[in-house]
Order: structure tokens, then sequence, then C-alpha cells
């Protein structure tokens, strides 16, 4: 069996405006980790409709040891109890902010993805520790 750490341990930050678009690089990741052990996907959640997680989920069905994990954003205006700015986009922007909080304390290997990446080629042992 795998180490937990050895896997492709990879994480989103995103909400219903960009699901379409993460829809998209994360079908480019599966196509370009296909030979390698177990990918586990985590998503934080910015709020994502039930409807894009299913379509997302989809993606996953048909590949095996590739796992996906819905992870609750952390609201940073609550966090750090002052209003924060968005710039654009959204509060998720912030969400990576909290990443080692939000996964699981065994994994202490990630990559962080924005959405709107397009991955075109293998991104094996591209993780640096959190």
């Amino acid at each position: 069996m795998a180490n937990i750490n050895s896997d492709l341990n990879v994480v989103y930050a995103v909400d219903d405006n960009f699901a379409q678009i993460l829809g998209v690089s994360i079908e480019s990741l599966l196509r370009n980790t296909e030979n390698f052990y177990k990918v586990r996907i985590f998503i934080i959640d910015g709020g994502i409709g039930q409807e894009n997680k299913d379509k997302i989920e989809s993606l996953l069905k048909s590949r095996e040891r590739r796992l996906i994990a819905w992870l609750q954003a952390v609201n940073i205006t609550e966090e750090l109890n002052i209003p924060v700015s968005i710039d654009r986009g959204s509060i998720t922007q912030y969400a990576r902010l909290f990443i080692s909080r939000l996964i699981p304390p065994a994994i202490t290997r990630v990559l962080y993805l924005d959405c709107d990446v397009l991955i075109i080629k293998s991104i094996v042992n591209q993780q640096v520790r959190v």
C-alpha cells in the first residue's frame, strides 16, 4: 500500500462561478496522471451548487484510484474579524491560506492549483510541502 504522501494530493478552491472552468482543469489533470498510483483532489468549496458538484464528480466515476473530497471554505472575514475586500474573483481566492487546516493532518504534501490551470503534461513530483 502506498504512503498517503506518495500519492498525488491536489487542492483547488472554487465557487459556482468557476465550477465549469474547474471541470476542465480536473479533466486535464486526470488525463495527465493516469499512470500515477492515486490522485486525491480536495476542493475547497466556496459555494458550489449540487448540480455542479455532480458534474465534477462524474469526471472521476470511470477512473480508478481517483478520489474527490469537498472541504468547506473558511470565511476569511469571520476568521480575521475584519472586512476583506474582494478585488476580483471571489472570497475563495483566500481559501488557500487555510489549506493546512482543511486537509487531513496525515497529508503533508499537496499541490495547490488555481481552477483555471490547464495541465498539458505530467505534474508528478511537482508537489511542495505545506
